[in-house]
């Protein structure tokens, strides 16, 4: 029996012993989705820590429902809000004190287009995504990876914004795709 197998029935005879609705739902063995409300956070993050592919660190909370899919490990004090997706199909490396609005979305496959007439879609790939400390994604904000990508310190994504490029130091991003609207300065 493999690590995520062990991981897997540990927790679901957790559920099972305490007679409670279970909180989680196992698509296959790389993807995991929550759908609950923020009520026993701490119990949660030592459950999704339990996973191999997933990795959060001290205080960080999680509003269901969520979806996970591969490598996420996020640092301290972040905050993952209801309908986070991270469509992750190579590595998502999350600093501290990072925010993420309602239904934001990290994805890092995708296609070669082809020449096929019929079918356009090519051969998947993957990139990696980092996410540097202090940064605040708004709600319905994605992030498409194109290239690998990194997003700097201090970073405001706007809502809705789609950000399919590295993103500078402090600074406030917004548009379809995001581009730079505004420097923030520290006080």
């Amino acid at each position: 029996m493999n690590t995520m197998s062990k991981a897997i029935n540990r927790i679901r005879r957790y559920f099972d012993y305490k007679k409670r609705k279970r909180i989680f739902k196992f698509v296959n063995e790389k993807s995991i989705y929550l759908p609950y409300g923020p009520k026993r956070l701490e119990k949660v993050r030592k459950m999704l820590n339990k996973l191999p592919n997933v990795s959060l660190g001290k205080n960080c909370r999680v509003e269901g429902p969520i979806y996970i899919v591969s490598d996420l490990k996020a640092g301290e004090d972040c905050f993952f809000g209801r309908g986070f997706s991270c469509l992750a199909y190579g590595k998502v490396n999350i600093g501290n004190h990072v925010s993420f609005g309602a239904e934001t979305i990290i994805s890092t496959g995708n296609h070669m287009y082809d020449d096929n007439k019929f079918h356009r879609a090519g051969k998947l790939y993957a990139c990696n995504v980092e996410i540097k400390d202090g940064c605040w994604f708004g709600v319905r904000t994605t992030v498409v990876g194109r290239k690998n990508i990194c997003i700097n310190s201090g970073v405001v994504a706007a809502a809705g914004s789609v950000i399919i490029d590295d993103v500078t130091n402090d600074v406030l991003v917004a548009g379809v795709p995001a581009v730079e609207k505004k420097k923030l300065f520290m006080e």
